[in-house]
């Protein structure tokens, strides 16, 4: 690629370079576009042939597409966050999400499934209103509609969910299995559901997603609240130089602890499957003696837990052969478990209780968990997500170098694979290469003020940006009163110095964060019975660890603000 497009490339010599023919590759062109995505989809623009509704639409899909293409190269717009690429990866998406019957394609409306994919490909990265504008007048020319009324019914967002399924708008979306206990489900409003609809549009086609946005605005709990929907196990990094993995000593425990990590999860899926099975009753003698022997493995980590400090090299030996022995009787009640039921999935059980076995083995032969200094290689939490299915969201993946993250490039293609060159070869002389499993979602999140990221890993995800700014009073309403803030007159006044403090001055970076503090400090301090008006003063009498909240209290008159807050019987 070109070096003057940045992103970390390095200028090769020319001595180098006079050792070869260099040949020089145009732009693709209009005509090369309309050629791609007709033999790419004959058999969709087939089906369109008789639709009265639109005539012409791969014409009509190059055309729009070159008239973005031409506004980013002459700056007519998409300043702010450039520079965009608008090439044949988008338009391809474009036909994708459009021609796939799951993510709704139905001819009596199908305007606006084409107007609603052009918004997640084109329109949700731009980062200014003047930009949406020149889209939807772009839009509005090419396909002579009105796109203003068709943003209007796009941004009407509905849902709801089965055990099963998600339905958001005319899209249905089958959930996963989720093994793990969840705690809380994370809080869904309003605003955040188009977001939410357009990262579940990527997650059903595979599609890395690309948050974009100021600190505050969500963009982590979007991606925790769209797991949660599609109940799927959520794993959250960021990128260091290992970003492949590394090698580090050999550690027995380590080996041990994913084992038992793995147990778990099975344990807690079958009691759960048993539960709400019509066989509960007849197996319930044996679930319950396999929870009874989990437990007894828990027990045995809690009772050592406090004397860990004194423990000699042989009584952590025995500790270790404890542990492997409780671990193996509860692993052989659900391997019995499982040879009786249909209903549950089948399980690699070999493979567990051979690692079970081999650090058996070890535990017996030796008398000491000390390794002697040999080392192993340890797969960093994005390859194990290649390979087991996971999601995974990698934060601020802009404060990383551009080299060390476009080393996952080749993981972001439709049939992507990584080579673990750092890992060496193998006894049969070959570097590993990991396919992508075929349930691996990735989830990017980066705040632009720390510079963006590569324009090659742009074009590879779906870029969505979101506005700090875009909380809706209703949204801040939800937000406090699920803290756990139910007096209406409070939560407005909150609101109302919420707001106040946001408009001192353009230094003061207050989000949503700050109210959520604030939200708490009101939590505390209404169990103490105090009118709203002496809560609100508690609140402020105490001095701000942030320097930017502590010198707004002391310069804009926050006392006077509560003063006038109304009485209430509360």
């Amino acid at each position: 690629n070109p070096l003057k497009q940045g992103g970390g490339r390095k200028g090769l010599p020319q001595s180098f370079l006079n050792r070869f023919t260099k040949v020089y590759l145009r732009k693709l062109c209009q005509e090369d576009l309309l050629h791609v995505i007709e033999a790419q989809y004959s058999d969709f623009f087939r089906k369109l042939e008789d639709s009265k509704e639109i005539s012409d639409l791969p014409q009509k899909m190059v055309k729009f597409n070159e008239i973005l293409n031409r506004g980013v190269d002459n700056l007519e717009f998409g300043l702010r966050g450039g520079p965009f690429e608008i090439n044949l990866r988008d338009i391809l998406r474009w036909c994708d999400f459009v021609s796939n019957e799951d993510t709704g394609f139905f001819e009596k409306d199908l305007m606006l499934v084409i107007y609603e994919k052009m918004k997640i490909v084109y329109f949700v990265r731009m980062r200014s209103e003047s930009d949406r504008m020149f889209i939807r007048k772009a839009f509005s020319e090419v396909f002579k509609v009105n796109a203003d009324k068709l943003e209007e019914i796009s941004s009407n967002v509905s849902f709801y969910w089965t055990e099963d399924h998600i339905f958001i708008n005319d899209i249905k979306v089958k959930r996963g299995d989720l093994k793990e206990n969840v705690e809380k489900s994370p809080l869904i409003i309003k605003s955040q559901l188009e977001t939410l609809k357009n990262m579940i549009e990527c997650v059903k086609l595979s599609r890395p997603v690309l948050l974009c946005g100021p600190a505050d605005c969500g963009k982590t709990k979007c991606v925790d609240l769209a797991c949660s929907m599609l109940n799927q196990s959520l794993d959250v990094d960021t990128i260091d130089d290992s970003v492949t993995g590394s090698f580090q000593q050999i550690d027995l425990n380590r080996h041990l602890e994913e084992v038992a990590r793995v147990v778990e999860l099975l344990v807690s899926s079958t009691a759960k499957k048993i539960i709400i099975s019509d066989c509960v009753f007849t197996d319930l003698h044996r679930l319950l003696r396999l929870l009874d022997q989990w437990e007894e493995y828990n027990l045995l980590l809690k009772n050592v837990k406090g004397s860990s400090l004194k423990m000699t090299v042989s009584d952590e030996v025995q500790l270790f052969r404890d542990r492997i022995s409780q671990l193996k009787k509860t692993f052989a009640i659900l391997k019995d478990i499982y040879k009786s039921h249909e209903f549950l999935e089948d399980i690699d059980f070999d493979r567990i209780e051979n690692v079970i076995g081999n650090l058996k083995k070890i535990a017996d032969s030796s008398n000491s968990l000390n390794t002697g200094g040999h080392f192993e290689w340890v797969d960093s939490k994005i390859v194990k997500c290649l390979k087991s299915g996971r999601f995974i969201c990698l934060e601020h993946v802009n404060m990383c170098s551009s080299a060390i993250l476009d080393r996952l490039n080749s993981v972001f293609e439709s049939n992507g694979t990584l080579l673990l060159s750092e890992k060496g070869i193998s006894s049969d002389n070959r570097v590993e290469e990991i396919a992508k499993h075929k349930d691996f979602r990735a989830f990017l999140t980066l705040d632009p003020k720390n510079g963006e990221i590569s324009r090659a890993m742009r074009n590879r995800c779906l870029e969505i940006f979101m506005d700090r700014d875009g909380y809706t009073k209703d949204d801040l309403r939800h937000i406090i009163f699920n803290f756990g803030v139910q007096n209406l007159s409070m939560i407005d006044g909150m609101i109302r110095i919420h707001e106040r403090l946001k408009g001192i001055s353009e230094f003061t970076q207050f989000g949503v964060n700050h109210l959520f503090k604030f939200a708490l400090l009101v939590v505390e301090n209404q169990t103490l019975c105090l009118p709203s008006k002496n809560i609100l003063k508690s609140c402020g009498d105490q001095e701000p660890k942030d320097p930017q909240l502590s010198h707004a209290h002391r310069s804009c008159g926050f006392f006077g603000w509560i003063e006038a807050f109304p009485r209430t019987e509360n």
